[in-house]
């Protein structure tokens, strides 16, 4: 038996005879697991995707001093954060990001907005809190970045993920 006729097999519950009853009961068990978690993950990011699509048809007004300008800042948001992103696939990485690991990071490098893959905070009490090993892509910044230099998205607390993934 083919691995493509046995993963066929297995997610469709049915038994594999790879020995005795008590390998097909687990194997049916090991199914129906990876099944829910498959479904599970599917009904996540359906979520996000949902909610990062909504967002992205937004439009991001910015302004000075009260009135609405169509400057740099707004062409950032709404056309082209960066040289490797439309405004549609930055807001989707952002939402992602911020879903997956229950918090995300945006930075400014050289007039571009870049969404972190991975950071390390360091929280402070009285001064802004600092963000290390930032790392976009396949790049980690040298540099640290203070908290009024990024914006840090935190969603909870609690980060539900992991809670919904212990189900």
């Amino acid at each position: 038996m083919g691995i493509i006729s046995w993963l066929s097999n297995l997610f469709k519950g049915s038994s594999v005879p790879l020995g005795g009853e008590g390998m097909e009961a687990a194997i049916g068990e090991y199914a129906s697991l990876v099944g829910d978690i498959y479904i599970r993950e599917m009904a996540f990011w359906s979520a996000v995707n949902m909610i990062a699509n909504a967002v992205s048809k937004c439009e991001f007004k910015t302004y000075i001093n009260g009135k609405e300008i169509k400057g740099r800042e707004y062409y950032l948001w709404n056309i082209e954060p960066n040289k490797n992103q439309n405004s549609s696939g930055f807001i989707h990485k952002w939402l992602s990001q911020l879903y997956r690991h229950n918090e995300a990071l945006i930075i400014e490098n050289n007039g571009q907005l870049l969404v972190a893959d991975s950071f390390t905070r360091a929280p402070y009490a009285l001064y802004d809190d600092v963000f290390t090993q930032v790392t976009v892509g396949d790049f980690t910044f040298s540099r640290s970045f203070v908290q009024s230099e990024v914006l840090y998205f935190k969603l909870s607390e609690c980060n539900m993920r992991q809670i919904t993934e212990g189900l």
